[in-house]
């Protein structure tokens, strides 16, 4: 078996090899000639809008979507990238977005994420400090020179050696001091990007403001006779689609459960339509037809943005469930 000649990284095992020689046997993934794989290929999809309607959330909004979808991401792996200092030129504008937008908890994100900069950057002066005594420290150290004192005698042998022996527990204090920083700047820069990533999209200037819908026209506004009250029938487009045969739900019922139903005949055949005809429509305005995945990595879909407004413990994002043992190894969740 030959080795291989880059490094690479078993998907299933989540084993690295070294380029010299390090397989897992067990892995049912190992090609038996090391076969070189694919580099990722990142899938941008486009999405547009063509109607509007008001959303607002309940005031039990969840918080932990982008958490949740952010889960078992790997340290190599692409992060949401937030234009954390636009938020804190325009935190009126960010607030104002909240508000609009019905993100009533998110409005005193802006506002926080500026206390939280100025304490990293109160934090980064101190650090700053801390670096250059460090410095002239190590530099003492490397030239004795600098701490000399007369050696010719024991009493100047025992000063110098004192004198060393300061410089190096200051340098390990200050070291601890910087560690200590350094984590602190973590934190305060972790919260900053968790708040950043709840606020919503800045809403366009072309958007209705309000959350009252106005109507703009109508369509199929045909006039309709008014017949006898014993000559009309209501029906609902249940008993429409079921008299046509275009609805199945005992069949779904059977193979899915109860509240399912099956578009059977022509009402498949219109579902269809209606796809073709959206896509032509959007082709017509010079968009491209784009298959993506099925699944992606739930890490990978938090760096792309999508952050669903979850509420009431319903999802929008159905996720595939793992093993102990793929937890346990911190295999990343697909979705």
């Amino acid at each position: 078996m030959k080795s291989a000649r880059r490094p690479f990284t078993c998907l299933r095992c989540r084993r690295i090899s070294t380029g010299i020689s390090i397989i897992n046997p067990k892995c049912a993934s190992t090609p038996p000639q090391l076969r070189a794989t694919p580099s990722p290929t990142t899938t941008i999809t486009t999405t547009t809008t063509i109607t509007r309607r008001p959303f607002h959330a309940s005031s039990r909004l969840r918080h932990s979507s982008d958490q949740s979808l952010a889960a078992g991401r790997p340290t190599i792996a692409p992060k949401p990238i937030i234009d954390i200092k636009h938020i804190r030129q325009n935190p009126a504008l960010y607030e104002q977005t909240c508000f609009e937008r019905n993100y009533i908890s998110q409005a005193a994100h802006p506002a926080r994420i500026l206390t939280l900069h100025e304490q990293w950057q109160a934090l980064q002066r101190e650090a700053r400090a801390l670096r250059e005594r460090s410095n002239l420290l190590r530099r003492q150290l490397a030239n004795p020179a600098s701490v000399r004192e007369d050696e010719d005698t024991p009493a100047g042998q025992a000063g110098q050696h004192r004198a060393r022996e300061t410089l190096l527990e200051e340098a390990r204090q200050l070291k601890q001091q910087l560690s200590t920083i350094e984590a602190d700047e973590g934190r305060l820069e972790d919260e900053i990007q968790t708040l950043a990533l709840a606020l919503p999209n800045l809403t366009s200037d072309a958007t209705p403001r309000g959350d009252v819908p106005a109507v703009l026209s109508y369509i199929n506004d045909h006039p309709e006779p008014h017949p006898q009250s014993s000559d009309r029938v209501w029906r609902s487009h249940v008993h429409v689609g079921s008299e046509l045969g275009l609805l199945d739900f005992a069949g779904a019922a059977t193979a899915s459960g109860w509240g399912w139903y099956y578009l059977v005949g022509e009402g498949a055949q219109l579902e269809q339509a209606l796809v073709s005809y959206a896509l032509d429509t959007a082709r017509r305005y010079g968009w491209a037809q784009v298959s993506p995945p099925s699944m992606v990595y739930s890490h990978i879909a938090a760096a792309c943005g999508f952050m669903p407004r979850d509420q009431s413990g319903e999802t929008q994002v159905y996720t595939v469930a793992q093993s102990a043992s793929d937890r346990d190894r911190g295999r990343p969740e697909l979705c």
